[in-house]
């Protein structure tokens, strides 16, 4: 009996004791799980650097110029010819390129001049001059008299997607983008170039001279120049196009050379990059789910300040489950607050799905229990006066 005649409620500190070892000793039992530590993960445990489609360096990946030499489907050209040592003693004959990359020429017939540069037409056309005994030692200028535009399919994360009318004199990849009012928030920095059925991929390179053709007449080679940060995959079938991966910011660090010239037909896809958002639990401030930026790195301790930090001083242990693509159960990596402060790698980097949580250990059962009596003392104090 109180003071006041009312029985005390408080409970007395043994039972407040007990309860807090039996919190403990629950705590500190687990399962016989892998561990996982931060600073000694396996490589397929590794979040790769996040890569921000920012850092572009947009003009190198503009095409070269003489990429744009190269001859296409419905281009028209005018073709020279110097038949001997006077200038004015000369055939300039009007080419036009037709759907299969052809173009007739009087006397000397068809030949394949789509996918070819200018210079190599022009050796082309010499040959074909030779073989026929047409002239002794001719002078060839071939020269661009119009261009056709190329009708490339943009999707994705660009702000208006659809079809764009590109001329192909400067028909590329940044060209794309720009006619498509730029990327959206939400970009990733991957991009897919899916080349149209029937795709030949052209000599943009230096002319090479091949081996020799039909009727005798040589034609210049095709050249493949995949650089070393595009994937290139045949898309499967007959006479199929290939579908090229391209990395955005590992091509603008190659160089100007790694410009991407687009062919009527093409389709390219730019990645949208739709992130799980992480979660914080446990010994936190305010728990919850959290958005992953898009190209922009999160770690453990910038997750913890968008949960407002700790919600108890002594809290120190914190795991973070990640689930495995393939695996059915996900894996436990351990770390903590302390070494996340001191080493790089303990301050995990976190990926989509992530799971953060501030475990519980006797440390912070302790001090909950030390709240606890004295809340119980204050309400004993507070009732006896």
């Amino acid at each position: 009996m109180t003071r006041f005649g009312r029985p005390r409620t408080t409970p007395t500190f043994a039972i407040q004791f007990g309860l807090l070892c039996c919190v403990a000793a629950v705590a500190v039992s687990g399962c016989a799980t892998p561990r996982y530590h931060a600073t000694s993960l396996p490589p397929e445990m590794i979040v790769p650097p996040v890569r921000n489609v920012k850092t572009v360096e947009w003009q190198n990946i503009t095409a070269p110029a003489d990429a744009y030499d190269v001859i296409g489907p419905r281009d028209k050209l005018n073709v020279t010819i110097v038949a001997g040592l006077d200038p004015d003693d000369k055939s300039d004959i009007p080419v036009r390129v037709d759907e299969d990359g052809k173009a007739y020429i009087p006397l000397i017939g068809e030949l394949p001049f789509a996918g070819y540069t200018l210079e190599e037409a022009e050796t082309m056309v010499t040959n074909a001059c030779l073989h026929r005994d047409l002239y002794v030692n001719p002078k060839v200028i071939v020269e661009f008299d119009s261009r056709a535009v190329n009708q490339i399919t943009i999707l994705g994360a660009v702000n208006e997607p659809g079809k764009k009318y590109l001329p192909r004199g400067s028909s590329d990849l940044v060209e794309a983008i720009m006619q498509s009012e730029g990327l959206t928030p939400d970009a990733g920095t991957n991009i897919e170039i899916r080349r149209a059925a029937g795709y030949r991929k052209p000599g943009i390179s230096s002319p090479r001279i091949a081996a020799s053709g039909n009727n005798g007449i040589t034609t210049a080679g095709h050249t493949a120049l995949p650089a070393e940060h595009a994937k290139i995959h045949p898309a499967g079938g007959f006479n199929s196009a290939p579908i090229i991966q391209v990395n955005l910011v590992t091509a603008s660090q190659s160089g100007p050379q790694a410009g991407y010239v687009l062919h009527d037909g093409d389709v390219v896809m730019v990645e949208k990059i739709d992130q799980e958002p992480i979660t914080v639990q446990g010994l936190v401030r305010k728990p919850g789910q959290y958005p992953l930026p898009v190209g922009k790195e999160v770690r453990l301790l910038a997750a913890l300040n968008m949960a407002e930090g700790p919600s108890s001083n002594v809290a120190n242990k914190v795991i973070v489950i990640r689930t495995m693509p393939g695996e059915k159960d996900p894996r436990i990596i351990h770390t903590s607050i302390r070494q996340a402060k001191r080493n790089l790698d303990a301050n995990l980097r976190l990926g989509p799905g992530d799971i953060v949580s501030i475990e519980q250990t006797p440390a912070t059962v302790l001090m909950d229990g030390l709240r606890l009596i004295q809340f119980g003392i204050g309400a004993s104090l507070g009732t006896f006066f």
